[in-house]
């Protein structure tokens, strides 16, 4: 029978699938006790049939994340540890509503939690290119940033069709980075090089461009691993005295951190939308305090 965990009483299981020792207890200890103090977030509405990895890659554009679980009683639901709290306001503000692989993303913080069956986790069983894999660890996986920069993650910019690759260089052609798209299926509706480091690209939808992204971020092109986010501006319609890199990159200018207010092609850009977003995420997402409850395997 699976026991919810309180601490400071006894002996039970981390969040994380590891021991830790209580007052009372005698049980080894090692440095779970971290865990709880890590930002932990519940996405609802991931596909059965998408893997963990896609997940993570749009998750990892707006902060780094260290755990991706599968509830085992729903599993559409996706327990998030992540490195640090200057993560989770990004991810709050950008990924409620996300269009992902057929569905909406909802995304609720927690501010307390507790794990029953948390024992049963079984870590990086299968790839995490497998959508049969429950849950993967990626701390040594490759960040956007580093887990310990607080500054890395200040502002990004919501989901969007408009995608900003960067990481790019003078020996890859205009020709290369488009084929980094069309080769995968994706029909490019515009494209601007803005220098030998950065192009625009306009894609059919935002549910395509987060495909897109998944897809071709980290991509290794002339020695180059190439890195793609979401741009705040179309194609050729960057205002001028405005540096697209900054803007996609960490922007705290109002105007743009809540896109380009004429495009009207980034998700949550409208009083709806925000109206919903400080109601909390849809979906069925748990509630802020609400002990998770995993059933046993």
């Amino acid at each position: 029978c699976a026991l919810p965990i309180f601490m400071g009483m006894g002996m039970g299981m981390d969040p994380m699938g590891g021991m830790m020792m209580g007052r009372g207890g005698g049980a080894p200890y090692d440095n779970s006790m971290q865990q709880f103090q890590d930002p932990v977030v519940i996405i609802s509405g991931v596909p059965e049939d998408t893997n963990l990895k896609n997940l993570w890659t749009l998750m990892e554009v707006y902060g780094n994340v260290r755990t991706l679980r599968r509830q085992y009683s729903a599993r559409t639901n996706v327990i998030v540890a992540m490195y640090s709290h200057n993560d989770l306001r990004p991810m709050l503000t950008n990924m409620a509503g996300c269009p992902f692989y057929g569905s909406t993303l909802g995304i609720k913080s927690f501010a307390g939690f507790n794990v029953k069956g948390s024992h049963h986790t079984e870590w990086n069983v299968g790839l995490a290119t497998d959508p049969n894999t429950l849950a993967y660890d990626f701390s040594t996986s490759h960040h956007r940033g580093r887990p310990s920069d607080k500054a890395t993650n200040i502002r990004k910019g919501r989901p969007a069709k408009h995608l900003f690759v960067t990481n790019l260089s003078d020996k890859i052609s205009d020709d290369v980075c488009r084929g980094l798209f069309t080769s995968k299926g994706y029909s490019i509706l515009d494209y601007e090089r803005k220098s030998d480091t950065i192009a625009i690209i306009d894609l059919e939808s935002i549910d395509v461009a987060v495909r897109a992204l998944c897809d071709t971020h980290a991509t290794l092109v002339e020695e180059r691993h190439v890195k793609v986010s979401f741009s705040l501006w179309p194609p050729h319609s960057v205002p001028p005295g405005v540096n697209p890199e900054k803007t996609a990159e960490g922007e705290t200018d109002d105007t743009a951190a809540n896109g380009n207010p004429e495009n009207g092609n980034n998700v949550n850009n409208n009083a709806e939308s925000d109206a919903n977003l400080a109601a909390g995420s849809p979906s069925g997402a748990a509630d802020a305090n609400q002990e998770v409850t995993m059933d046993e395997q």
